[in-house]
């Protein structure tokens, strides 16, 4: 968890270092642009908005508290919250601007990407909880190896658009990374102060 923290600030504070490997990046995202790419990836962009992933925690909670997994419905509520404050708050201190040929409408500063830290936080939680409770090894292994393919195709996609640059996306991963392993400590830790 502090090595994410310490990764998110480190990039945070070094950002001018990226400008070089952000345009390139940039550069090559625009060199393979398609009508059928773009349109694919603004599906994926509305689906993995911030937004539409906390509307998707709040239902997904609603099913862990009907199912009676409390610990599991507050600590993946409490983990999108902190990454949504802090992906705001930051946002206003960096004041990155973003890629100026987005092919995406955005508002506000760049950096971090909260795409894809908000995508982190709920499939990084959400592949801990079925690794934790579903029986089969096998298909919490594919669940998981989903997720971090989903994780990686939000990644691009933002890059792709040209909505965000890729040092942005990195330090999105990072943020995201840190809430959820910080939550999925917590958990483990409640769990054990829980047993006789």
């Amino acid at each position: 968890s502090a090595i994410f923290l310490s990764g998110f600030l480190l990039i945070a504070a070094l950002r001018s270092n990226f400008t070089q490997v952000d345009a390139y990046v940039n550069s090559w995202a625009t060199s393979i642009h398609t009508n059928f790419l773009t349109i694919t990836a603004e599906i994926v962009s509305f689906a993995f908005d911030t937004n539409t992933l906390l509307a998707l925690s709040l239902f997904t909670a609603t099913c862990l508290f009907y199912k009676r997994f409390l610990t599991e419905g507050v600590l993946l509520l409490s983990a999108m919250g902190a990454n949504t404050l802090c992906v705001e708050i930051t946002k206003m201190l960096v004041h990155s601007s973003r890629p100026l040929n987005g092919l995406v409408q955005e508002t506000g500063y760049s950096f971090p990407s909260g795409h894809a830290s908000a995508t982190v936080v709920y499939l990084g939680m959400l592949a801990y909880f079925a690794w934790l409770h579903l029986k089969p090894v096998k298909v919490k292994t594919i669940l998981n190896v989903v997720c971090a393919v989903v994780v990686a195709l939000v990644g691009f996609d933002r890059v792709y658009l040209n909505a965000h640059w890729l040092s942005d996306v990195i330090g999105g991963y990072m943020l995201g990374a840190f809430w959820a392993t910080l939550s999925i400590l917590g958990m483990q830790h409640l769990k054990a102060c829980e047993k006789p």
